[in-house]
């Protein structure tokens, strides 16, 4: 399609009320191609896929990675990184039959689409003999054996490795041993919570790696960050040869900031619903033959829109309705893989997801990206964009603004987006609520001397004492031993802080539905709530958090259902740094919040306008984190009472604003902060921002650090 005149078409409907804000385009741009000699095997791999040069990137990374460095190519969204690690594993295997490696993927969907691309290099390779396979929660136990006993290459995700392989090691052993590369894919994925504690399972692997003579290579790829060796030496533990010179082609691409219009109607004029502006634009994508993929930031907003553009094409082209799926977190493993095959068989002409699809699974050529609210950084708005128009295909990207501080600012600011460079990972290894959970499983897969307790951090050897005292290890001879019955691997989550998943139970067949993280399922999965799963809704009768289910029955409702919550700052439990700041001052530090959902409130479908709202008996959780705050001076204070302006809702405005506005400069998202108003211990006027995890990730000590630059902003 021509998406120069979709656009202008637009312009001229009547329903047109200038929500086009915005037009950047970038040109079409050809590849650059580099020199590199390969063997006759890699040749005819290289010739099934059409492919006679290699670009660039490709070829100085894997020159690299034949020279034995440790590899990070950090290049854009179908450039072809993996061949930058195909390549290199099939030469190794070549040179060496019984070598082995360990192929790593966030998630089992993206382990799985890459198998079906080693597979076909390896047949096309005329290596079709080399054990290779998936090793997953969802591969049956003989084959699981199998592979452990006689395969060359597995695939498989971090938490496997965590739980499922490192704790049986000595079954691994002769593939441990052999092991001779570690792929990395998606490095960008690892910050925050996930990158803290992959981190500590890299450490272990490779602990347990030289127990058995082996030190392998890693080889690493990424999407674009803006620090992108910090964050592999963060992650790896190693200093890695960057490549980031991305030669491959590139279609023309449109760049679309489209504002939802003001609601005239509405006393507080707020602006039209993101998903009602969104779904329509879907709808008239498919509708035309654009095959569109629309991202939301969360679960029930995915749903939501599809339950939108079905009901739309249910009127205007109701022969599409098939061509029409939601993707999320939470379905089953047979839902998800079904979505999969349909979206690269092309089968599917619009799916509506979460970011679980940002990520580089072969979902076949999409010519739209369509994107509901700024997704929090760079990285992940170029990474969903760059899931439509692969390779030389012209593309669609439409960013659709919410009506908060940060997307309105993103609408009028559109050099954010095209004129700054790509933010910051943060994550911290040495977390001591992380690390202490990675000792426990060091200690229990294999004794931990000494002299490695510094492989885990400046606060190891705190945390082994303490979980000396709460009898979980114990120090013989210098040797540090697991000394619970409870194996530890089971109870870390690598993703969250969360100690177990909320199974979802239809009542009336008793079948699950899916499952949501404990801390989720307070919120979402509270009685009364509405559960939307494949576009249907479900009433959640009954939440257990002691046995982790949540029962719902099928109803048919024309409403949604939104929590209700505070959110504050208890006590500061210790002040570690802090600077003068403007006329008042900036802390960072130590502090203890609580989380409480006291009720919901029931929204109309296509609105945004609550119809009622319900109070709710749940739990409080307590937690102790990193806060960053700051402190107006007094005087200032009284000037704005005496300008007769309410200063307590300025400083929640300003609070808000700054939380908002954090995804702009790290690589964090809004959901992983919350913000308050004083405390029991504190100024009454200081303005916290602090992280939702246990002793935090770094990530407000980042925006201390970085108080200058964001505060202009908000």
């Amino acid at each position: 399609m021509d998406f120069t005149v979709f656009l202008n078409d637009i312009r001229h409907s009547p329903d047109y009320r200038d929500q086009i804000v915005y037009v950047h385009e970038i040109a079409a741009s050809a590849a650059r191609h580099g020199e590199l000699d390969v063997s006759e095997p890699v040749r005819r791999m290289l010739a099934a896929r059409g492919i006679t040069q290699l670009y660039s990137h490709q070829t100085t990374a894997i020159t690299a990675a034949r020279n034995g460095a440790d590899v990070l190519v950090a290049t854009g969204t179908a450039s072809g990184k993996s061949l930058c690690y195909q390549i290199p594993i099939i030469e190794r295997v070549l040179d060496d039959p019984a070598a082995t490696a360990l192929l790593l993927f966030p998630t089992k969907a993206l382990c799985q689409d890459q198998f079906r691309g080693l597979h076909a290099a390896l047949e096309a390779a005329g290596l079709p003999e080399v054990p290779a396979g998936v090793y997953d929660g969802d591969t049956p136990s003989a084959t699981r054996r199998q592979l452990r006993d006689g395969a060359n290459l597995i695939l498989t995700n971090p938490d496997m490795l965590h739980a499922g392989i490192l704790p049986r090691h000595a079954r691994w052993a002769s593939f441990l041993a052999r092991l001779r590369v570690v792929v990395l894919d998606e490095l960008h994925v690892y910050s925050g919570i996930f990158g803290s504690n992959m981190a500590n399972v890299l450490r272990r692997l490779e602990r347990l790696c030289a127990h058995y003579g082996a030190r392998p290579q890693y080889l690493a790829c990424s999407a674009t960050v803006g620090n992108p060796r910090e964050l592999s030496r963060a992650v790896t533990g190693r200093d890695v040869t960057l490549v980031d010179e991305d030669g491959g082609p590139h279609g023309k691409r449109t760049y679309v900031l489209w504002n939802p219009p003001r609601e005239r109607a509405r006393a507080w004029r707020g602006r039209r619903s993101a998903n009602v502006e969104a779904h329509a634009l879907m709808a008239l994508l498919v509708a035309n033959g654009v095959r569109t993929i629309t991202f939301s930031k969360a679960k029930m907003t995915a749903e939501m829109i599809h339950r939108y553009v079905s009901a739309r094409l249910r009127e205007t082209a109701p022969h599409l309705l098939g061509a029409l799926a939601p993707y999320r977190g939470g379905y089953l493993p047979e839902e998800r893989r079904e979505i999969e095959r349909r979206l690269f068989n092309g089968e599917l002409l619009g799916v509506s997801t979460t970011k679980a699809l940002e990520l580089g699974i072969n979902i076949g050529g999409l010519d739209a990206s369509i994107l509901v609210g700024y997704p929090g950084t760079l990285a992940a708005f170029f990474q969903q964009a760059g899931r439509a128009g692969r390779a030389t295909d012209d593309a669609l990207v439409v960013l659709v603004g919410l009506d908060t501080p940060a997307n309105q600012y993103v609408m009028s600011h559109p050099e954010y987006l095209f004129a700054r460079p790509v933010e910051e990972a943060a994550l911290d290894p040495d977390n001591p609520f992380v690390v202490t959970g990675h000792l426990r499983c060091a200690t229990h897969e294999l004794a931990l001397p000494d002299a490695e307790v510094g492989r885990f951090g400046a606060y190891a050897l705190t945390a082994l004492e303490v979980l000396e005292q709460n009898q979980k290890v114990r120090r013989i001879d210098g040797r540090w031993y697991h000394a619970a019955r409870e194996l530890p691997q089971a109870e870390i989550s690598l993703r969250s802080y969360s100690d177990a998943n909320v199974v979802i139970e239809d009542v009336d067949s008793g079948k699950i539905l899916g499952a949501l993280d404990k801390f989720d399922a307070s919120p979402l999965l509270h009685p009364g709530a509405i559960y939307l799963h494949a576009g249907d809704t479900w009433q959640v009768l009954t939440l257990d958090l002691e046995r982790n289910i949540a029962r719902v029955k099928r109803v048919e409702v024309d409403y949604y259902t939104q929590p209700l919550g505070g959110t504050d700052i208890h006590h500061i439990d210790q002040c570690l740094r802090e600077k003068p700041f403007g006329a008042g001052r900036a802390y960072w530090g130590e502090v203890t919040a609580h989380f409480h959902n006291w009720g919901y409130e029931k929204v109309r479908f296509y609105e945004l306008d609550a119809l009622s709202r319900h109070a709710v008996d749940l739990p409080s959780f307590s937690l102790e984190t990193m806060a960053v705050w700051i402190v107006p001076p007094e005087a200032l204070m009284a000037r704005v009472r005496a300008a007769g302006l309410d200063a307590f809702n300025g400083l929640r405005g300003v609070g808000y604003a700054a939380r908002m506005l954090l995804p702009l400069f790290i690589t964090c998202d809004t959901l992983d902060f919350s913000h308050s108003i004083g405390s029991a211990n504190s100024e009454w006027n200081a303005i916290f921002i602090y992280e939702r995890y246990p002793l935090g990730l770094g990530f407000t000590e980042k925006a201390y650090d970085l108080l200058h630059e964001i505060l202009p902003a908000v």
